[in-house]
């Protein structure tokens, strides 16, 4: 009985026509909807028979039930003994010709998308590699192939089309009608391979899967897609149709590939069950800014991702390298998919090698610089095992339940810092393994290496800048929107032990070395609840919302460069810890590697901090001079040589000890930091290109903003020059000894600990040294001598000590221009230096003094010795003598060039003896000088001249 099919197309045809013809095969094609998880009509398509160098034999258009029909051909009767295949091909929903052609394209791609919403084929090439729509590959399917995986249904007279898919022509019989047509389902034994791809959402603080919308494809063994599919609702991972059955789909490889700079908003919400054409948060390269505030709340998606060299799991089961697991196949369902991280990350190397290898060290940092899992015993590493060269995100990048603050910024490695931003490692996909991986880069960031900021000598470290920025008003003190960017001051290290050091002073060195690096870098955000200064590098024109500020990080750790400053451990002879003055080495007494809180000290701002060898001589290896004076050395003595305030002999390790009066400062007295120290990373800041592009114009300094009303350090010069660089010297031609000149900012020193607390107006810009080197010799006494070394020092000591104030500081006068002065606002300090004469340094004589001073022990008899008649001192240098009952300030003021010497300066009455002016010193006695400063400076104005504070 004839049967009517209302649309069907001939060979070539390219408009329906209407045929009335008893049917050979009435089929009904049906494909697994995984939308509707239901077996549904396939959409509009045409059978064909088709053979090898024949024509095709095509049948109807199908319906809506997605019936169509085959009908009866002459050929089949004129050569039984021909084999035919049985091949679909999808009719689209544009008009388009149905041809011979078009099949040939068709087998060509190997493949035709259906929208599972819409029910519509979609050509391979209106197929976006980013989709809206919900995608799902479907093969070409052809009989003579499709047999490896076996049919639904298969004709019973069809002898070989179980095992060859063909259909010969003499065996053909009328097979299916309407109501039972044969029943082809084209995905039928397919294998449904669910591929999660998860990464961690700092926004929700979880785990999620990626947005919908990226088509995902499978690879066999040879890089040929056979597969592919996305992940049709949110939360879900994506459904991947292979062209094969489970057991024979071992070793696929899975890729995909959105293209270049495709994020996504996490900002927004993903809406419960989101199609891809809900997930309305993908952020194209025509709409992603690259604001920081948009930064931290987008997530970079790999231009291209390949599982080649990955590690996966499936399911809760532990991760495995890739391969491994794809070896067999695998059985994945929606519940139980294969997921892989895109969180894992690599580090690599200049070469473009993968860095990390197996058993290797290093250190994870968050974005506050903060160390991730620190081992107990080598705390400058993170607790991780390297397996591979791939790191797992869960323990490389993130932490579930931790915000953006707690993912990985850096990874440190070999020496190398590896800065994880948005980058993700390139290659060929199938060739090179990790493709797709977050990569860290070693050079990718502003960097410096053993730089010579002070004094000329090369440091021993190196300047690391990150300028990701996160926001951190808060560590300002104040709620200020500003972003945080940071600088991270690294000392590479090669530890060795020497002599009867032991392993366990080792590990005593390693334990004591995040605290040495943490009181270099004070209040910090790598360090929660550890007190501190709030040290920041800030314009000068102070943090708005948006402005970029600088935190500064150090870091000691063993590194293998040859760049590394060599760190010996043992019992020093002298028992002083020391840095080489090439700083290429530092030893360390084992007495000295842990803090000692019994000798602790404060500002007003609170922060009390313990005395800290170990983190005093890494000041060294930063560039720091010594800020203390070297004494005079007096065996009797020892130690005692140390006592407060130290006597400085004739040779120092600088021209002059600007900052000795500092008397609590890291570098004087090993316990507290200060803001000068940080003005070689503000020099870098502003002479660094990169580092300058990232920061804008805003000429950063350093900045103590929550401390006496906010500090600002910044030098005369504008940083261009070092606070210990001497400016001008010359010889105190009024007196005795030297004037030298240096550079002052606004730090604690200056601001209140060397002067006492002075108000913002107050402030100095500069201080002279007023240095007078002192001999002194000892002499017998008509009736008593010096019974020793320790008597005689005392004498000494006790004239030193005229000089404190009765505060317990040293003598200071503020000097005000009265006119226009590049150093507005001058600290006088007088600067005695000391040679014991019956022991004296070696290498050193009277001839190198200002003042020879003959010391008479004048006990029953006192001297009053030349000072009262100054006229009778002669010689250069000059010998004064004078009896140990009237030593003091009157001795300062001859070297000072001071008057009167005497008191009263008329002279006495007849058979009185004169009084030395022994008083403390005044403004008077130095105003004499300020005519020379001025001469230091190039200026003529006079300044006012007052006691600090």
């Amino acid at each position: 009985m004839a049967t009517f099919f209302p649309v069907s197309i001939g060979l070539n045809a390219a408009v329906p026509t209407v045929t009335l013809a008893t049917p050979l095969f009435v089929i009904r094609a049906t494909y697994f909807n995984p939308v509707k998880q239901a077996e549904i009509p396939l959409p509009p398509h045409v059978w064909a028979l088709g053979r090898r160098g024949d024509e095709d034999i095509w049948g109807s258009i199908s319906d809506d039930d997605g019936i169509s029909a085959l009908f009866t051909h002459p050929s089949f009767t004129l050569h039984p003994d021909k084999t035919w295949g049985l091949i679909l091909v999808p009719v689209p929903k544009q008009p388009r010709r149905i041809s011979r052609d078009w099949g040939t394209q068709l087998i060509k791609e190997r493949e035709f998308w259906i929208d599972l919403d819409k029910n519509e084929w979609v050509p391979p090439s209106e197929v976006l590699p980013l989709e809206q729509r919900r995608l799902l590959r479907m093969p070409v399917f052809a009989s003579v192939a499709r047999h490896r995986v076996g049919f639904k249904e298969i004709p019973p007279w069809a002898s070989e089309f179980a095992t060859t898919g063909a259909l010969r022509a003499g065996e053909m019989q009328t097979y299916g009608t309407r109501d039972k047509p044969w029943a082809i389902q084209v995905d039928h034994n397919l294998y449904r391979a669910h591929v999660g791809f998860q990464h961690y959402d700092p926004t929700r603080k979880k785990v999620v899967f990626l947005d919908p919308g990226v088509l995902v494809f499978a690879l066999d063994a040879q890089g040929r897609r056979v597969g592919g599919g996305m992940a049709f609702t949110a939360g879900e991972p994506a459904h991947v149709l292979v062209d094969g059955r489970k057991e024979d789909c071992a070793n696929l490889q899975y890729t995909f590939a959105p293209g270049d700079n495709v994020f996504i908003d996490l900002g927004k919400e993903l809406p419960a069950n989101a199609s891809p054409s809900d997930a309305r948060r993908w952020l194209l390269p025509e709409n992603a800014d690259a604001s920081p505030a948009e930064r931290r709340t987008r997530y970079p998606v790999p231009a291209v991702w390949h599982s080649l060299g990955m590690q996966a799991r499936v399911g809760t089961d532990a991760r495995k390298p890739y391969e491994e697991l794809a070896k067999t196949p695998l059985d994945l369902t929606r519940d139980r998919p294969l997921l892989f991280d895109l969180d894992d990350v690599t580090l690599v190397d200049e070469s473009g090698k993968l860095a990390p290898q197996k058993g290797d060290s290093l250190t994870i940092f968050d974005r506050h610089l903060a160390i991730r899992d620190p081992k107990a015993k080598e705390p400058h590493f993170s607790d991780v095992t390297v397996e591979a060269p791939i790191l797992p995100g869960e323990r490389a990048f993130y932490r579930t339940g931790e915000g953006i603050e707690r993912t990985t910024l850096v990874v440190y490695h070999g020496g190398n810092f590896y800065v994880l931003g948005e980058q993700r490692r390139s290659g060929t996909p199938g060739k090179d393994p990790g493709v797709g991986l977050r990569m860290g880069v070693s050079t990718s960031h502003p960097t410096a290496t053993n730089p010579s900021f002070i004094g000329g000598t090369p440091s021993r470290f190196e300047l690391h800048f990150f300028a990701d920025a996160l926001p951190g008003g808060a560590y300002l003190g104040g709620a200020d929107p500003a972003e945080v960017c940071h600088l991270l001051v690294h000392i590479p290290l090669k530890v060795e032990k020497e002599g009867t050091a032991t392993d366990a002073h080792v590990e005593d060195l390693f334990r004591h070395l995040p605290g040495a690096a943490q009181r270099w870098d004070q209040l910090h955000p790598a360090h929660p609840g550890v007190a501190g200064k709030h040290y920041v590098l800030l314009p000068k024109s102070g943090a708005k919302a948006g402005t970029r500020l600088v935190k500064v990080r150090h870091f000691f750790a063993p590194s293998p460069s040859s760049n590394s400053l060599k760190l010996v451990v043992c019992q020093v002879a002298s028992g002083r810890s020391f840095v080489r003055g090439d700083r290429t080495e530092m030893k360390m007494d084992v007495g000295d590697l842990a803090p000692n809180p019994a000798s602790s000290a404060a500002d007003s701002d609170g922060v009390n901090l313990a005395w800290n060898t170990l983190a005093h001589e890494f000041g060294h290896v930063l560039g720091l001079p010594d800020e203390y004076p070297e004494p005079f050395e007096v065996a009797a003595v020892g130690s005692g040589i140390w006592a407060e305030p130290i006597m400085p002999r004739f040779r120092q390790s600088t021209e002059g000890k600007p900052f000795a009066i500092d008397a609590d400062a890291m570098m004087r007295a090993n316990r507290l930091p200060r803001l000068r120290y940080y003005w070689q990373y503000a020099h870098w800041l502003a002479q660094d290109g990169g580092v300058k592009r990232a920061l804008g114009s805003g000429g950063h300094i350093v900045q103590y903003p929550t401390h006496l009303g906010g500090l600002a350090y910044e030098l005369p010069d504008g940083n261009r020059n070092h606070p210990w660089e001497v400016v001008a010297k010359r010889r105190n031609s009024a007196g005795h000894g030297d004037l030298i000149l240096y550079r002052v900012g606004d730090d604690e020193g200056s601001a209140e600990a060397m002067f006492g607390q002075l108000a913002a107006g107050q402030r100095v810009s500069g201080l002279v040294l007023v240095r007078i080197k002192f001999w002194f010799n000892f002499l017998k006494g008509a009736k008593q001598d010096f019974a020793n070394d320790t008597d005689r020092f005392r004498a000494m000591r006790d004239f030193h000590r005229r000089l404190l104030t009765p505060v317990g500081r040293i003598v200071a006068f503020g000097m005000s221009a009265t006119g226009k002065s590049r150093m507005p606002r001058i600290a006088l300090v007088v600067h005695p230096h000391y040679e014991f004469g019956p022991s004296p340094t070696t290498g050193f004589t009277e001839n190198q003094a200002d003042v020879i001073v003959d010391l008479v022990d004048d006990t029953g008899q006192p001297e009053l010795g030349d000072l009262a008649t100054p006229g009778n001192i002669k010689g250069t240098p000059p010998r004064v003598r004078i009896g140990n009952s009237h030593l003091g300030l009157a001795l300062f003021r001859f070297a000072l060039g001071a008057s009167p010497l005497v008191t009263p300066p008329a002279p006495p009455p007849p058979g009185t003896p004169p009084q030395l002016n022994q008083a403390a010193l005044q403004p008077g006695d130095v105003q004499h000088l300020v005519s020379q400063i001025a001469g230091m400076l190039g200026e003529s104005g006079g300044r006012t001249v007052t006691l600090l504070p």
